[in-house]
């Protein structure tokens, strides 16, 4: 467990260390003593709004919402990437919905926060990959009291935990490369 750990701390260090390139959103301490979020070094308050779990999985869905959303007076919209999405099939990433949601984002002045759903969410396993979710060899599942399988991922399995690890990895490198000058994307 210690090794899956660390190898999932790995990934998401290296993504971090690789982003900090540039003068990134951060929480810093004031003189009160008081943690506030910096942007260009300057306080940021989030004016945010979370959308529903499934309502940013389409491009076509959210251009119903983006004024609405500004017409609230948000400056963060607080939504779900999720590892189906990410990795449709094994290690072909597609970046479209992440490239649309940060690129219309940025058309009505509004920052974004990703919300990761990868082997789990509220306990369910309903946002991994349907390729991984086929394979319960490789990616076994819980269990019941009986021993019979239950339709969720188990969470102590490390060949889960390597591979979500490198999706994420990749997601994390993707906005770097993208969105590191404008950082439409405040926080994942």
């Amino acid at each position: 467990m210690k090794k899956v750990i660390s190898i999932f701390l790995s990934c998401l260090l290296s993504a971090n260390f690789s982003l900090m390139a540039h003068d990134l959103p951060k929480l810093a301490t004031n003189e009160y003593g008081v943690k506030q979020l910096l942007l260009d070094n300057q306080p940021y308050v989030m004016l945010a709004g979370e959308l529903m779990n499934s309502s940013a999985s389409t491009l076509e869905s959210m251009a119903l919402k983006w004024q609405h959303l500004k017409d609230l007076n948000l400056n963060t919209i607080l939504l779900a990437i999720t590892w189906e999405q990410l990795e449709p099939e094994e290690g072909r990433y597609d970046f479209a919905i992440v490239d649309g949601l940060i690129k219309e984002a940025r058309k009505y002045d509004l920052k974004l926060v990703f919300l990761w759903f990868g082997s789990w969410k509220n306990g369910t396993s309903g946002y991994a990959p349907y390729w991984v979710m086929k394979d319960t060899k490789r990616f076994p599942r819980m269990r019941d009291e009986k021993g019979q399988n239950l339709p969720y991922l188990a969470n102590f399995t490390s060949a889960l935990t390597n591979i979500e690890s490198k999706a994420f990895y990749k997601l994390m490198d993707h906005i770097r490369q993208i969105d590191s000058e404008e950082q439409t994307v405040l926080m994942v």
